[in-house]
């Protein structure tokens, strides 16, 4: 995959830019019309993920998933008439690292809107996006970002203490009333298991046990031991592929897996099921994610990146395809390439009340025709509220197979999700 990234533009690295600040204040000038100097040239749209460092696996996961978006746009006959180029930024999972590639993208590239970075950056540069009036898609789950000010800011994944209550009422829906916590002692680990005990408690469910293992490691056998000596009548977990088999494991040692388990939307990567086995997984292990996986616009991005790419979708991918689209009907809505009339129209074409679109060709047929559309993108229904996050819904899904396909088993509706947040 990282191959691809060499045949495109990309944006620097720490060394390439150093200055800062000063261009900041002369983006809006510099950016404030169309992506080239002609209108009948490639629309650069702005892409910065973590290519490497410790975030390599999302940003690559990512970028497919924007290959993927592009592909079919380009099918489709491009916007506005013309091609769209993804100007690759590379922010090493590094603040210091996106500064200069925010800069350069902005002042020197022109891109007129940008698909990332993600939550974790965001506090770092959307003043650079705020002065250019460039619109940007983020993403990531990270919460220190309650609500977001800035206009040009949104945020296409839901808040990861979203997915804990999604969690706990996953669990909570299907009967269960006293659970075990299963949760890695690392940072997203950690703040994940809170959010999801405080939504349990919040719901009136008992705590067998809470027991934090350390990710990486050859065995699991005693903590596994503590979940099954307090006999929950379920496990709420969270694990990633390169645990789960050792997990897994374990828990067959020690009692067989007939304890039901509630995972996050790592546990519906195909990684994981490979891990676990396909039928250990649809009997007793729940994923869940956001709830819109299912459906035309999924079986036609499922297919379309099995295509292109040549595996299943990795983690990340979904998000990045619904905000690549996104961003390219909102250019179409707009008519322009002009980034604040794109901004305008990012709430016009994911307006609930407007007709639903679920791929880029159906959404540009229907905006030709003079519909007015909501895209329904393949990582949720991409409704936004105030603050311009995703809010929900989540769902409960089962894998079909091993090549990414699920079978939705339990909805779980934004109206429950804000009832049960603490």
């Amino acid at each position: 995959m990282r191959a691809k990234i060499t045949d495109r533009k990309r944006c620097g690295t720490r060394a390439a830019s150093t200055f800062g600040l000063l261009v900041a204040g002369s983006l809006a000038a510099a950016c404030g019309s169309t992506s080239t100097a002609t209108s009948t040239g490639p629309i650069n749209l702005g892409f910065v993920a973590p290519l490497t460092g410790i975030g390599a696996s999302a940003g690559v996961g990512a970028l497919e998933g924007g290959d993927v978006a592009i592909k079919a746009i380009d099918a489709a006959g491009g916007v506005l008439g013309r091609k769209v180029n993804l100007d690759i930024g590379n922010d090493n999972t590094d603040a210091v690292d996106a500064v200069p590639v925010v800069e350069k993208q902005l002042s020197v590239d022109n891109v007129v809107a940008s698909y990332g970075p993600d939550s974790d950056l965001t506090t770092t540069v959307d003043r650079y996006y705020m002065a250019a009036h460039v619109p940007a898609i983020i993403w990531g789950g990270q919460d220190p970002l309650p609500s977001l000010i800035n206009p040009y800011i949104w945020r296409i994944t839901p808040a990861d203490s979203q997915l804990g209550v999604a969690i706990a009422l996953n669990a909570w829906l299907k009967g269960y009333r006293n659970a075990a916590f299963l949760f890695g002692n690392d940072d997203n680990g950690k703040a994940l298991g809170q959010d999801v005990m405080a939504a349990w408690a919040k719901l009136g469910g008992k705590v067998a046990a809470n027991v934090q293992y350390t990710p990486g490691q050859t065995s699991y056998r005693s903590e596994i031991q503590q979940v099954v000596s307090a006999h929950p009548d379920v496990i709420l977990f969270r694990s990633l592929a390169t645990d789960a088999g050792t997990l897994f494991s374990a828990i067959k040692e020690l009692e067989g897996v007939t304890i039901p388990m509630v995972g996050d939307d790592t546990s519906d990567q195909t990684g994981f099921t490979q891990a676990i086995g396909l039928a250990v997984q649809q009997k007793y292990v729940t994923s869940t994610d956001t709830g819109t996986v299912t459906g035309p616009g999924y079986d036609f991005f499922n297919t379309l990146y099995m295509k292109t790419e040549g595996h299943p979708p990795l983690s990340q991918a979904n998000f990045a395809y619904d905000g690549v689209t996104l961003l390219a009907l909102a250019i179409e809505k707009a008519g322009s390439t002009n980034p604040t009339a794109i901004a305008a129209a990012i709430p016009e074409v994911e307006n609930p009340s407007n007709m639903a679109v679920y791929t880029y060709a159906e959404g540009l047929a229907a905006l030709k025709a003079g519909h007015d559309i909501k895209f329904v993108g393949v990582s949720g229904p991409l409704t936004f509220d105030k603050y311009h996050h995703v809010y929900g819904p989540f769902a409960g899904y089962v894998p079909k197979d091993t090549n990414g396909n699920l079978t939705l088993v339990q909805m779980i509706t934004a109206a429950e999700l804000q009832q049960a947040t603490p």
